[in-house]
Formats: structure tokens, sequence, C-alpha cells
């Protein structure tokens, strides 16, 4: 997940972008409510969608971020270690002369300084983790 644009970049074309990104984290927080739906026909035994996703702390950060994005604010109780706050949007690759371009979000998560770009790459490199060690066909993420 690059979050690479070829619009024209502008302050809204990477606002634009920045929320694309931050609404494909939350598309990667709802896969976890898939998994537990098809949890029983997948044959996959009771609990272990909650037992996978526990051995994830970037799962519990992705869920962090994505429930602050939908309700601006937390509305439940936090699943990783503090709760996410987000920085400004930036191009990570400024060359002018390049058509191309690529957005991340800083956010800051107990002190530490997360990307966006990178939260999400990193989730779906869990999620495909999970779904090969369950034995289940994915693909690995680009």
């Amino acid at each position: 997940m690059t979050g690479m644009q070829h619009a024209q970049l502008s302050s809204v074309a990477v606002r634009q972008a920045a929320l694309e990104l931050l609404d494909f984290i939350v598309s990667l927080f709802h896969f976890e409510d898939l998994m537990y739906v098809e949890e029983a026909a997948l044959q996959l035994g009771t609990g272990a969608v909650a037992s996978a996703i526990k051995r994830e702390s970037t799962l519990d950060l992705v869920a962090d971020v994505a429930n602050t994005q939908k309700h601006v604010k937390l509305t439940r109780k936090l699943r990783s270690a503090g709760a996410p706050t987000f920085g400004p949007a930036f191009n990570k690759h400024p060359t002018p002369m390049d058509p191309a371009w690529t957005v991340s979000i800083h956010i800051d998560h107990c002190g530490k300084d997360v990307e966006a770009d990178q939260l999400a790459s990193e989730a779906m490199d869990c999620w495909w983790s999970i779904l090969t060690g369950w034995n289940l066909p994915a693909q690995r993420p680009q």
C-alpha cells in the first residue's frame, strides 16, 4: 500500500489521498469483522480469529486508528498501548518533475511516529500471515 498518486500535486489532492489512505485502514479493520463472520464457515475453530488477532499488535493499532478516524475520537476501549493522534498528511517523495507522488500521514502513537502507509502495509502483511497460517488461499500484498 503506497498511496501512489498520479493526479496533479496540490493541497487538495494530498488531503483527498490522505482520506483515502485512512479509509483503507478502516477497511483493513473491517476485514477483522468479516473473518469473525466467516470463522465457522471456514472451520477455523471457535476463537481462532480472536486468538490470531491478539498476537498482532499492528492490528490493535489499526483498530484504534480506524475507530478514531470513523468517530473523530475513540468510542471504545483502546486495543493498542495508547490513543493515536493524527499529524499532517505529507508527500513522501517530493520531486516536482515526477508526475507520481505518495502520500502518508504522521500518526503519533505513544510518542512514536508511525506513517499511515507503513501501518497499512504491515497490517496487510499480518492478515496475509494469518490467512496462510490457516492454509487459506491468499495473495501476498503488494
